[in-house]
C-alpha cells in the first residue's frame, strides 16, 4: 500500500519537479506536493500548509537552497530539508550542511532519494518525540521544584570523591543563598552549621561514611544575613563495588517554625503545671475562677477544630495522591481524590484494602522491612512501585510523615508518580551504554564487563575468553550497495553473532564492523574454539539484506584469561592482534593470540618506517636485466629492477620489502621513483645501444591513483 507524503519542492522547473514525484512513487510513496520558487511562497506554504519533508534545487534564478533553509529555521518548523541539484560542488555542499541541510542529491541520480527521505523522516520523529519527551521532563522537575518549595524541603547530593555539592533551588533557599549562585563543598556546609553543632554533625557525617549509617539529625545553621534557623536532614552513603564512599544523598527540611512552636508549647506547659500547683494550694480562687477557665477550653477546643477542618481540606485538594494507613494493620484510613482518580479504586475499594494490596508481590518484603524501621517524625521513603486498579505499574517517589490518626498510630503518606522520570532515566542510560545501530552493549560497557569478569575470575580461579571479531571485506560492500545496505548487513551479523552465545555472555559492537565477545566460565581453550566455529559456521549462510545475497566471512582473534593478559586492554589488544594474525592467514578463521604475533607486528612496523626512510634517502636503485634474441645474439629489450640498498643489511631483494610495500600502498611512490630513474637514465645513452624497450613492473594501486 502506498505511503502518503507531503512535499514542499523548492525548485524553478516543473519538469524537474514532476521528475522528483516519480521517483518517490517507484519508490513506494503517494505523494502530495507543491512547487514554489521564490522565499514569499515558500512562506506561505510553510504557515498555511502541514508538510513532511523540503526539497530544494541549489541554485535558482530567484531563490536558492540556503535562502530556502534560512526561510525554513524562520518558521520554527522540524522538517527535513534535503538539496536536489544538478550541479552542486562539494565546497557548497559543506557550506549547505553546515547550515543545517540533512542531505543533498545529484539529480541525475535519484536512487539515494527514497532511501534519503525514509531515513531524514524517520529521524524528524524521533527528534519530535524526544522534545515532548524534554518537555514532560522538564515540566516534572518544575512540579517536584515547587512541592520543595511549598514544604520548605530541599534535596541535595554530596560528590564525596570531587568534594561537590549539587543542590535544589529550595536547598539553596533554606541556606539563605540564590539558587546556583555558590559552588558548596563540604568545608562550606560546616561553615554555615551553627558552632555548638559542628562537632555533632562531623560525627553523624563520620558514621554515615564509615559505619554505614544513614543519619536523621536536627542541627542549627546561621544564614549570610546572621539569623540563626533549624534544620532536619537525612541523608545516606552510596558506596562502590570495592566499598569505597563515592556520593551521599540526603534532604533537609527547615523546621524552625516547628521548634519555635514547640518551645513555646513547652514554655506553656511549664505555665501550666505552675498554675495547677498555685490553684491546688489556693483552692478557693481555683473555685472562683473554673467558669473562665471552662470558657478558654471552649475556644482552644474550637481552635483545634477550625485546625483540623483545614487540615482536611489540604488533604482532599492536594493535585498528588495521599492517604493515612495504619502502621499496625496497614490498613487505609483514609484517601484523598487525587489518589482515587490516579490509582483507579473507590474510595470505599481503598479502604478495604492494606497498603500490601498496591505493592506487587515481590515489594512486599521490601515494604515489610521499610515499615520496620519508620520512626517518628518526616521520612523519606524513595522510590517504590505500585499497582493500579488495571494491572498498570507506575514508579512513585514516597513522602511521608507518622502521625496520630483516630487515636491509632498511622502515616500520612504523598505519592509523586516518576514513572515518565524513570523511564527516560533508563532510556538514557541505555544510549550511554549500548550501540544505536546494533542496540549491542558498546565499547564502554564491553570494557566493564571485561573489569566485572577479571574481578570474579581471579577470586574463583576461572578463566575467560576475548573473541575480536572483524567483517572480512566489508568496506567493499559498503562502498558498492551503500551505508543503508551496511548498515542493515551490520544489524544481521549483531543478531547471528547473539544466536552463538549464551545469555551470560557479551556481544559487543566494538567500532565501525568489529565486534567482541566475552565467553564466560569456559574450563579449557576448546571451548572458545567451539565459540568461534559457531559464529565461521554461522557466517557461511547467505544474507539476504534488501533483496541483495551477500557472501561474508568473518577473521576472529582469541585471547584467554589470564594466560594472555590480566587487564582488560591486555586482553583487547592480544585478541585483535590475533584477529589481524587470522586476516594475513587468508580470512575466515580464528587464532589463539602468541607473543610471537606481536614481536611480528613490530618488525613490520620497523620495517614500514625504514621504508619510508629509504624513499627520503635515496636507498632504492635501479638495475636493468637484459632480454637477449636467441637467434641473433642482440639485446632486443631489458626489464627495469628495483633494489634496496639497505645501511644495516646492503642489498635486499624486492621478495623481502615488496609485499609490505603493497600493504602500506607505500609501493605507488617506488614505481614513481623507478619509472622516474628509467626515463631520465643517461647511462643507457652513453653506452650506445640501439632504443630499446624497457619493461618496468607497476602495482595496481599505482594504477588506482587519480593521476595515473
Amino acid at each position: 500500500m502506498d505511503r502518503p507524503l507531503r512535499v514542499l519542492i523548492v525548485d524553478d522547473s516543473q519538469d524537474d519537479a514532476e521528475l522528483l514525484i516519480r521517483e518517490l512513487q517507484c519508490g513506494g510513496y503517494a505523494p502530495t506536493f507543491e512547487r514554489v520558487e521564490t522565499a514569499s511562497a515558500m512562506k506561505m506554504m510553510l504557515e498555511n500548509h502541514p508538510w513532511d519533508i523540503v526539497l530544494a534545487d541549489h541554485s535558482m534564478p530567484y531563490f536558492s537552497a540556503i535562502e530556502a533553509l534560512t526561510q525554513l529555521q524562520l518558521s520554527g518548523l522540524d522538517l527535513p530539508f534535503i538539496i536536489v541539484s544538478g550541479s552542486i560542488g562539494d565546497g557548497n555542499a559543506v557550506a549547505c550542511m553546515k547550515a543545517g541541510a540533512h542531505d543533498y542529491i545529484m539529480k541525475d541520480d535519484l536512487t539515494r532519494l527514497v532511501p534519503a527521505i525514509e531515513r531524514e523522516v524517520s529521524e524528524a520523529k524521533e527528534r519530535r518525540k524526544c522534545k515532548l519527551a524534554e518537555e514532560s521532563l522538564r515540566k516534572s522537575q518544575a512540579s517536584l521544584a515547587n512541592a520543595q518549595r511549598i514544604a520548605h524541603l530541599g534535596n541535595w547530593e554530596w560528590d564525596i570523591i570531587k568534594n561537590e555539592f549539587c543542590c535544589s533551588d529550595e536547598a539553596y533557599r533554606i541556606f539563605g543563598l540564590v539558587p546556583h549562585s555558590l559552588c558548596l563543598t563540604y568545608e562550606v556546609f560546616l561553615e554555615s552549621v551553627r558552632v555548638n553543632d559542628r562537632e555533632f554533625v562531623k560525627k553523624s557525617v563520620h558514621d554515615a561514611l564509615y559505619e554505614r549509617r544513614p543519619f536523621s539529625i536536627d542541627h542549627g545553621i546561621v544564614l549570610p544575613d546572621g539569623s540563626e534557623h533549624v534544620v532536619h536532614e537525612e541523608a545516606e552513603v552510596v558506596f562502590d563495588n570495592t566499598g569505597r564512599a563515592i556520593r551521599m544523598n540526603g534532604t533537609v527540611h527547615d523546621i524552625t517554625e516547628r521548634k519555635q512552636l514547640e518551645k513555646e508549647l513547652r514554655i506553656l506547659n511549664e505555665s501550666l503545671e505552675q498554675r495547677v500547683a498555685e490553684r491546688t494550694m489556693r483552692l478557693t480562687e481555683l473555685n472562683k475562677k473554673l467558669r473562665g477557665e471552662i470558657e478558654t477550653r471552649k475556644r482552644i477546643e474550637e481552635a483545634l477544630h477550625d485546625s483540623e477542618e483545614q487540615y482536611r481540606l489540604l488533604f482532599e485538594s492536594n493535585p498528588h495522591p495521599m492517604w493515612v494507613y495504619d502502621l499496625e494493620t496497614f490498613y487505609f484510613l483514609a484517601v484523598n481524590r487525587a489518589a482515587i482518580y490516579h490509582y483507579g479504586y473507590s474510595r470505599e475499594e481503598f479502604l478495604a484494602m492494606t497498603i500490601k494490596d498496591i505493592r506487587p508481590l515481590e515489594d512486599i518484603t521490601a515494604l515489610l522491612d521499610s515499615i520496620s524501621g519508620i520512626d517518628t517524625g518526616f521520612n523519606m521513603a524513595g522510590i517504590w512501585r505500585h499497582r493500579k486498579k488495571d494491572g498498570s505499574i507506575i514508579y512513585v517517589e514516597i513522602n511521608a510523615h507518622t502521625i496520630t490518626f483516630a487515636g491509632r498510630r498511622a502515616e500520612v503518606v504523598l505519592a509523586n508518580d516518576v514513572t515518565e522520570r524513570k523511564w527516560m532515566e533508563e532510556k538514557v542510560k541505555h544510549m550511554a551504554f549500548h550501540d544505536a545501530l546494533t542496540s549491542l552493549p558498546n565499547r564502554i560497557l564491553f570494557n566493564d564487563r571485561i573489569t566485572q569478569a577479571l574481578a570474579h575470575a581471579h577470586r574463583n580461579k576461572e578463566m575467560f575468553a576475548v573473541l575480536f571479531i572483524d567483517v572480512d571485506r566489508f568496506k567493499g560492500i559498503n562502498d558498492a550497495l551503500g551505508h543503508t545496505i551496511g548498515d542493515q548487513l551490520l544489524r544481521e551479523v549483531a543478531d547471528r553473532l547473539k544466536s552463538c552465545v549464551r545469555n551470560q555472555d557479551t556481544v559487543a559492537r566494538f567500532a565501525g564492523d568489529e565486534f567482541t565477545l566475552l565467553v564466560l566460565g569456559i574450563n579449557q581453550a576448546e571451548h572458545a574454539v567451539d565459540v568461534a566455529c559457531k559464529i565461521l559456521g554461522a557466517f557461511k549462510r547467505s544474507w539476504m539484506v534488501s533483496k541483495h545475497e551477500l557472501y561474508i566471512t568473518a577473521s576472529i582473534g582469541i585471547a584467554l584469561y589470564p594466560n594472555n593478559g590480566e587487564d582488560t586492554e591486555t586482553l583487547l589488544k592480544n585478541a585483535d592482534a590475533a584477529m589481524y594474525y587470522a586476516k594475513e592467514q587468508g580470512r575466515n578463521n580464528y587464532q589463539f593470540y602468541t607473543p610471537a604475533m606481536h614481536a611480528r607486528t613490530f618488525e613490520k612496523m620497523k620495517m614500514e618506517t625504514s621504508l619510508r626512510r629509504a624513499l627520503d634517502r635515496e636507498e632504492f636503485v635501479v638495475y636493468y636485466q637484459p632480454l637477449v634474441s636467441i637467434s641473433t645474439g642482440m639485446v632486443v629489450g631489458m626489464e627495469a629492477l628495483v633494489r634496496w640498498r639497505h645501511p644495516d643489511r646492503g642489498l635486499m631483494l624486492p621478495e623481502e620489502f615488496l609485499a609490505l610495500s603493497e600493504n602500506t600502498r607505500i609501493i605507488v611512490f617506488i614505481d614513481e621513483l623507478v619509472l622516474y630513474t628509467v626515463c631520465t637514465n643517461q647511462d643507457m645513452a652513453e653506452c650506445r645501444f640501439e632504443p630499446v624497450c624497457v619493461a618496468v613492473n607497476i602495482s595496481a594501486h599505482t594504477f588506482q591513483q587519480p593521476s595515473s
